[in-house]
């Protein structure tokens, strides 16, 4: 009985561990989307950006629109599928919203994107720059 309880014991541990160990993907709400296409020709509903933060792998967005709850609004970060070879390499990214809302109540949304798909295993750092607020963030990895 003891050696079962010290065997759940370290279960435990080690599944507690490997928890604090998840990757950022999992805390992020969306992956990033790559698409030159949609990155140009996507929904353009109008949004202001109001603040940007990269923590780990997330890049955290807050941002406002009318709408009536933000509930239906469907939204991606795209990339443009190019980047500008520079130091660091520059990424151009833009933040599309599709809103079908017709409230004009201004909504404020915070969301989060995984950004680990954009590491280059040659940089240890790259430069986001995300048109629709012309704010550059640098996602250090």
């Amino acid at each position: 009985m003891k050696r079962f309880a010290l065997f759940l014991s370290l279960a435990l541990a080690v599944s507690s561990c490997s928890k604090d160990d998840d990757t950022a993907s999992s805390q992020c709400m969306f992956d990033v989307v790559f698409s030159a296409q949609q990155f140009v020709n996507g929904p353009s509903d109008e949004l202001r950006i109001n603040h940007l933060t990269v923590e780990n792998d997330c890049l955290t967005i807050v941002f406002s629109a009318a709408g009536c709850t933000g509930d239906t609004w469907k939204i991606n970060l795209v990339d443009s599928e190019s980047s500008l070879d520079t130091d660091p390499a520059r990424r151009s990214l833009r933040l599309v919203l599709k809103n079908d809302e017709l409230c004009e109540a201004l909504v404020r949304k915070e969301v989060s994107f995984d950004l680990s798909i954009l590491q280059d295993h040659m940089a240890n750092s790259v430069s986001l720059l995300i048109v629709n607020s012309n704010d550059v963030v640098l996602y250090e990895y």
